[in-house]
């Protein structure tokens, strides 16, 4: 009885304690729901004042005063989010809560949980996706890497004796007159080449009598004169420029204990002294390798395998010992080994580029690499040649250049990052006619130079670069451009906007003379949202467009609305697809309203992004604000639904504790009755028993 008696107390006390979790619950849900209701409230306030702000009566001034108002509760929004609390040191609605678990039962793991997630204007947000009609990204655009090949040369030492005289020889189709120099002047033939001009730079070394030429390019070698190439040392050809050449040595651990030090040796054929280094001071024996200042060529240390890396840049890494067993004692050879030559390699990997297969495995020079990418011009687009720095340059007259799922160490190795962005620059000097005035344009101009000539030109239109495209902007009048000069050069425009009082066009293909102010969509076409097609015509503009959309808005999920460069911007609270229309004989519209197919989370806007000084800001607080509310209706709605689980389970736990405190006094208490029947049983017997005795007493 007693055993059971203490599981039963043992059950009751626990469930009394976890109705007291259960209403710290009940507390905490309830108090990040009150501060959620006022930030519905602020958020219903916002939403009104962009309504308000979207409205055509409002000036500039009117939305600027609406908007301090919608700033400063943006603000509090914020403030409410990052110091809602409970018991003072819990804060609940800054994101650090997470999951919350309570434990409401007498037993180990029987939690209620629910989450709390960040709630300030930062992390309430809408996402959406934005195009332009005609879209595409700007023609005549060049990516350039950031890796520089070069080629070099080294000549044999020279044997001349002074008595003679060096020949006329050509490096790179130029001449170079050695003719007055001695034949063993070595210093002077480096000069007069590097005086040449030929691409190259010449560096005699006196010591080994022998010239170096190098370049960020290819070295071609001529004689001019029979036999001068021989006499510096050289032969007639082609060294091939190559981009990141490498030469790698990965020693093995170090295994000195400290008692002997290293030796000295030769890296390249410099010195390097190590003497006086402990054989397991591995940190000091880099850092007198580094000190040395060996051109290209660096040292570094892995602490914790204890092994030395030797790497050379450009050229073969050597590495010499004075005598066997130098080279052991830093990880660098074998016993015996007294040189090690390492050859430097690279070995390039396979790219893809827009969606074509470039195998590049294999490849050693930056002439094969751009033979190689420029064999698949006419399939990608992109065409590809080293400029006069000597870096990859590729170029697209499209601006497309997408490496797709190309591994980012094959790209490192070309030095462009798939993330890379090409940008616009004229391929010759052009013009063009605007408004009936010609603007001429030079080689080389980037969308920020043919913006500012625009501007300059005090023709009544704004030009501006958005998002890489050039936006022209007039107030009350069209915009009419002309192509001039050479008729094939076209590069203009292809988007554009028209409604009152304002007219704007951005830059991507036309033909000839272009009134933009009244073009449209150049043919029938449907676009896919969410499994839904819908329809447009041949010659619906911008504004059209939007409304169809919005009238599928219900089925999709997804709104439309036109920013203030004309641009089609798709909102939605979630992620939607772009698909392939599905109607018989439905023509694609997707590309030619600047969209891309699949699935979009292109853009995330949060309340705290938000303004409304414009009518177009303004109708996008609206769709942002919508999905914050939602954003926060959905937490409020689990807030709710565990606090009435919460009301359950206390019920529940009140009615086992009470039941369990009955069950434990029929157990442990006594049975009152029964016991007091037997003492009124005992009571009387005791009184009868005394009254005979009393009676036996009196007897004679």
């Amino acid at each position: 009885g007693l055993q059971i008696a203490n599981r039963l107390t043992s059950q009751i006390t626990g469930v009394n304690t976890a109705v007291k979790n259960a209403n710290d619950g009940i507390s905490i849900a309830q108090t990040a729901e009150g501060a959620l209701q006022e930030s519905t409230n602020i958020l219903q306030r916002m939403r009104e004042l962009s309504l308000q702000a979207a409205n055509g009566s409002n000036s500039d001034e009117d939305r600027n005063s609406l908007n301090q108002e919608f700033s400063a509760l943006s603000k509090e929004l914020t403030r409410i989010g990052s110091t809602t609390t409970f018991d003072t040191g819990m804060k609940l609605l800054d994101g650090s809560a997470g999951t919350l678990s309570f434990q409401v039962g007498a037993n180990a793991n029987e939690n209620i949980s629910f989450s709390l997630g960040k709630m300030d204007a930062a992390s309430l947000k809408s996402t959406s996706d934005t195009a332009s009609v005609v879209g595409g990204p700007q023609p005549n655009s060049v990516l350039t890497s950031t890796l520089t090949q070069s080629a070099s040369v080294v000549s044999t030492a020279l044997v001349g004796t002074g008595s003679g005289s060096l020949g006329n020889v050509s490096i790179n189709g130029v001449g170079v007159d050695l003719s007055s120099i001695a034949d063993d002047d070595g210093a002077a033939a480096a000069k007069a080449i590097n005086d040449s001009k030929a691409g190259v730079t010449a560096t005699w070394d006196a010591t080994a009598k022998t010239i170096s030429l190098s370049s960020n390019k290819d070295i071609k070698l001529a004689d001019v004169d029979a036999g001068a190439l021989a006499k510096i040392g050289l032969t007639a050809g082609t060294t091939d420029a190559q981009i990141s050449k490498t030469a790698t040595q990965v020693g093995t651990a170090l295994a000195g204990s400290g008692t002997a030090n290293f030796a000295d040796m030769a890296i390249n054929g410099s010195s390097v002294a190590l003497s006086s280094i402990k054989d397991n001071d591995g940190a000091a024996a880099v850092k007198a390798i580094n000190d040395a200042k060996i051109s290209g060529v660096s040292a570094s240390r892995d602490a914790t395998t204890k092994k030395i890396t030797l790497s050379s840049e450009n050229s073969d890494l050597k590495v010499d010992g004075a005598a066997a067993g130098d080279l052991e004692k830093l990880g660098l050879g074998a016993a015996s080994d007294t040189t090690k030559t390492t050859t430097a390699v690279i070995d390039y990997d396979d790219v893809s580029i827009n969606g074509h297969p470039i195998a590049l495995n294999g490849k050693t020079s930056a002439s094969d690499v751009v033979q190689e990418i420029n064999k698949w011009t006419s399939n990608t687009g992109v065409t590809a040649s080293i400029d006069d720095s000597g870096k990859l340059s590729l170029a697209s007259k499209n601006g497309k250049i997408d490496f797709g799922n190309t591994n980012s160490l094959a790209l490192d190795k070309l030095g462009v990052s798939s993330s890379a962005k090409p940008t616009f620059a004229l391929e010759k000097d052009t013009s063009f006619v605007l408004n009936g005035n010609e603007i001429k344009l030079s080689k080389g101009d980037s969308l920020d130079a043919v913006a500012q000539k625009i501007n300059s030109a005090g023709l009544g239109v704004g030009a501006a670069v958005d998002n890489g495209k050039l936006v022209l902007n007039s107030y009350g009048a069209d915009i009419t451009l002309t192509d001039g000069g050479d008729k094939a050069d076209k590069w203009w425009a292809g988007s554009y906007r028209s409604d009152q009082g304002t007219t704007s066009a951005t830059t991507t293909h036309a033909q000839g003379n272009v009134d933009l102010s009244n073009q449209g969509l150049a043919a029938d076409g449907s676009i896919n949202i969410n499994g839904t097609d819908i329809s447009f015509k041949a010659g619906d503009k911008i504004d059209d467009v939007v409304s169809k959309i919005n009238e599928q808005s219900q089925a999709t999920g997804v709104s439309a609305a036109k920013d203030a460069h004309g641009l089609l911007v798709l909102n939605s609270n979630s992620d939607f697809t772009l698909g392939v229309p599905t109607g018989a004989g439905a023509t694609d519209a997707t590309a030619a309203l600047g969209l891309t197919a699949g699935t979009s989370i292109a853009q995330e806007t949060s309340v705290a992004e938000l303004d409304i000084k414009t009518a177009f800001d303004a109708q996008k607080s609206i769709q942002v604000i919508d999905s914050a509310l939602k954003q926060i209706d959905s937490q409020r709605a689990e807030l709710g639904a565990v606090q009435n689980r919460f009301d359950s389970t206390i019920s529940n736990l009140q009615s086992i504790s009470e039941n369990a405190t009955s069950a434990r006094s029929r157990v442990q208490d006594t049975d009152f009755a029964a016991e007091t029947a037997e003492m009124t049983k005992q009571q009387t017997l005791q009184q009868a028993s005394t009254a005979v005795l009393a009676q036996a007493n009196q007897l004679p």
